[in-house]
Protein backbone atom coordinates (compact mmCIF):
# COMPACT_ATOMS: atom_id res chain seq x y z
CA UNK A 1 0.00 0.00 0.00
CA UNK A 2 1.07 3.58 -0.58
CA UNK A 3 -0.15 7.07 0.27
CA UNK A 4 -2.13 9.06 -2.30
CA UNK A 5 -2.57 12.83 -2.07
CA UNK A 6 -5.70 14.45 -3.49
CA UNK A 7 -8.50 16.88 -2.68
CA UNK A 8 -12.27 16.61 -2.74
CA UNK A 9 -14.78 19.48 -2.68
CA UNK A 10 -18.35 18.93 -1.52
CA UNK A 11 -21.44 21.09 -1.40
CA UNK A 12 -22.94 20.81 2.10
CA UNK A 13 -25.90 22.08 4.10
CA UNK A 14 -24.80 25.44 5.50
CA UNK A 15 -27.19 25.27 8.48
CA UNK A 16 -24.96 22.86 10.39
CA UNK A 17 -22.06 24.15 12.46
CA UNK A 18 -18.63 23.44 10.97
CA UNK A 19 -17.26 21.91 14.19
CA UNK A 20 -20.04 19.29 14.09
CA UNK A 21 -19.23 18.44 10.47
CA UNK A 22 -15.52 18.11 11.25
CA UNK A 23 -16.24 15.81 14.21
CA UNK A 24 -18.51 13.61 12.10
CA UNK A 25 -15.95 13.45 9.28
CA UNK A 26 -13.21 12.45 11.72
CA UNK A 27 -15.39 9.73 13.25
CA UNK A 28 -16.32 8.42 9.78
CA UNK A 29 -12.68 7.83 8.83
CA UNK A 30 -11.54 11.17 7.41
CA UNK A 31 -8.83 11.54 10.06
CA UNK A 32 -6.29 11.55 7.20
CA UNK A 33 -7.62 14.80 5.72
CA UNK A 34 -7.16 18.49 6.34
CA UNK A 35 -10.61 20.05 6.28
CA UNK A 36 -11.43 23.58 5.18
CA UNK A 37 -14.52 25.67 4.57
CA UNK A 38 -13.47 28.95 3.03
CA UNK A 39 -16.69 29.32 1.05
CA UNK A 40 -20.12 29.06 2.62
CA UNK A 41 -21.80 25.79 1.72
CA UNK A 42 -18.58 24.16 0.49
CA UNK A 43 -16.23 21.90 2.39
CA UNK A 44 -12.83 20.89 1.07
CA UNK A 45 -10.82 17.90 2.22
CA UNK A 46 -7.15 17.47 1.40
CA UNK A 47 -6.41 13.77 1.82
CA UNK A 48 -3.24 11.77 2.30
CA UNK A 49 -4.87 8.36 2.12
CA UNK A 50 -3.21 4.97 2.24
CA UNK A 51 -4.65 2.48 -0.24
CA UNK A 52 -3.79 -0.23 -2.74
CA UNK A 53 -4.60 2.06 -5.69
CA UNK A 54 -5.51 5.65 -6.47
CA UNK A 55 -9.03 4.55 -7.39
CA UNK A 56 -9.46 2.81 -4.03
CA UNK A 57 -8.14 5.89 -2.19
CA UNK A 58 -10.67 8.18 -3.89
CA UNK A 59 -13.51 5.68 -3.52
CA UNK A 60 -12.95 5.12 0.19
CA UNK A 61 -12.59 8.85 0.85
CA UNK A 62 -15.84 9.69 -0.95
CA UNK A 63 -17.65 6.89 0.90
CA UNK A 64 -16.33 8.13 4.25
CA UNK A 65 -17.49 11.69 3.55
CA UNK A 66 -20.94 10.46 2.44
CA UNK A 67 -21.14 8.29 5.57
CA UNK A 68 -20.48 11.35 7.74
CA UNK A 69 -22.59 13.79 5.69
CA UNK A 70 -25.14 11.84 3.62
CA UNK A 71 -26.47 15.01 1.97
CA UNK A 72 -23.00 16.15 0.81
CA UNK A 73 -22.69 16.45 -2.95
CA UNK A 74 -19.28 15.99 -4.60
CA UNK A 75 -18.49 18.96 -6.82
CA UNK A 76 -14.82 18.49 -7.74
CA UNK A 77 -11.81 16.20 -7.38
CA UNK A 78 -8.26 17.52 -7.56
CA UNK A 79 -5.69 17.50 -9.08
CA UNK A 80 -7.28 17.72 -12.50
CA UNK A 81 -7.03 21.09 -14.23
CA UNK A 82 -3.51 22.49 -14.17
CA UNK A 83 -1.74 25.55 -15.45
CA UNK A 84 1.93 25.83 -16.32
CA UNK A 85 2.92 26.58 -12.71
CA UNK A 86 0.93 23.60 -11.40
CA UNK A 87 2.56 21.24 -13.87
CA UNK A 88 6.02 22.59 -13.08
CA UNK A 89 5.44 22.19 -9.34
CA UNK A 90 4.12 18.64 -9.79
CA UNK A 91 7.21 17.45 -11.65
CA UNK A 92 9.76 19.67 -9.88
CA UNK A 93 10.99 21.96 -12.63
CA UNK A 94 10.68 25.61 -13.59
CA UNK A 95 7.66 27.26 -15.14
CA UNK A 96 9.88 28.43 -18.02
CA UNK A 97 10.92 24.84 -18.70
CA UNK A 98 7.27 23.78 -19.01
CA UNK A 99 6.49 26.73 -21.31
CA UNK A 100 9.39 25.72 -23.55
CA UNK A 101 8.43 22.04 -23.66
CA UNK A 102 4.72 22.72 -24.21
CA UNK A 103 5.52 25.01 -27.16
CA UNK A 104 6.14 21.78 -29.10
CA UNK A 105 3.50 20.83 -31.64
CA UNK A 106 3.47 17.34 -30.08
CA UNK A 107 2.36 18.67 -26.68
CA UNK A 108 -1.18 17.97 -25.53
CA UNK A 109 -3.70 20.66 -26.39
CA UNK A 110 -4.93 22.70 -23.45
CA UNK A 111 -8.59 22.34 -22.48
CA UNK A 112 -8.64 26.13 -22.15
CA UNK A 113 -6.41 28.58 -24.02
CA UNK A 114 -6.07 32.20 -23.06
CA UNK A 115 -4.10 34.33 -20.63
CA UNK A 116 -3.92 31.22 -18.51
CA UNK A 117 -3.95 27.95 -20.42
CA UNK A 118 -5.19 24.86 -18.61
CA UNK A 119 -4.55 21.19 -19.26
CA UNK A 120 -5.85 18.04 -17.68
CA UNK A 121 -2.91 17.23 -15.42
CA UNK A 122 -3.17 13.52 -16.24
CA UNK A 123 -2.69 14.18 -19.97
CA UNK A 124 0.23 16.55 -19.37
CA UNK A 125 1.96 14.07 -17.03
CA UNK A 126 1.41 11.14 -19.39
CA UNK A 127 2.92 13.12 -22.26
CA UNK A 128 5.87 14.25 -20.14
CA UNK A 129 6.45 10.65 -19.05
CA UNK A 130 6.63 9.35 -22.64
CA UNK A 131 9.70 8.64 -24.76
CA UNK A 132 12.82 10.72 -24.21
CA UNK A 133 10.96 13.06 -21.85
CA UNK A 134 10.45 10.13 -19.44
CA UNK A 135 14.20 9.87 -18.87
CA UNK A 136 14.35 13.53 -17.91
CA UNK A 137 11.27 13.82 -15.69
CA UNK A 138 10.69 10.28 -14.35
CA UNK A 139 7.19 11.05 -13.04
CA UNK A 140 5.96 8.51 -10.49
CA UNK A 141 3.04 6.46 -11.81
CA UNK A 142 0.99 7.20 -8.68
CA UNK A 143 0.90 10.91 -9.57
CA UNK A 144 -0.44 10.09 -13.03
CA UNK A 145 -2.97 7.68 -11.50
CA UNK A 146 -4.26 10.28 -9.02
CA UNK A 147 -4.68 12.91 -11.76
CA UNK A 148 -6.40 10.36 -14.02
CA UNK A 149 -8.92 9.32 -11.35
CA UNK A 150 -9.61 12.98 -10.46
CA UNK A 151 -10.32 13.71 -14.13
CA UNK A 152 -12.65 10.70 -14.42
CA UNK A 153 -14.54 11.74 -11.29
CA UNK A 154 -14.94 15.29 -12.57
CA UNK A 155 -16.24 14.02 -15.91
CA UNK A 156 -18.78 11.85 -14.08
CA UNK A 157 -19.87 14.72 -11.82
CA UNK A 158 -20.30 17.00 -14.83
CA UNK A 159 -22.17 14.33 -16.80
CA UNK A 160 -24.68 14.00 -13.96
CA UNK A 161 -25.36 17.75 -14.18
CA UNK A 162 -25.82 17.82 -17.94
CA UNK A 163 -29.19 17.42 -19.61
CA UNK A 164 -29.29 14.88 -22.40
CA UNK A 165 -29.56 16.53 -25.80
CA UNK A 166 -29.71 13.90 -28.50
CA UNK A 167 -28.86 16.39 -31.25
CA UNK A 168 -25.62 17.41 -29.48
CA UNK A 169 -24.63 13.79 -28.85
CA UNK A 170 -25.24 13.00 -32.55
CA UNK A 171 -23.19 16.02 -33.60
CA UNK A 172 -20.23 14.89 -31.51
CA UNK A 173 -20.43 11.20 -32.47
Amino acid sequence: MREYEFELLFKVNTNEEMNNLIDRLYEAGCDDALIGSGKSGVIGLSFTREAISAAEAFESAIKDVKKAIPTASLTEAKPDFAGVSDIAETIGCSRQNILKIFASSEAPMPVHSGNTSLWHLSEALRWLNDGKRAERYNIPQWKIDVATIAKEINFAVEAMRMPTHTSIRQLLA
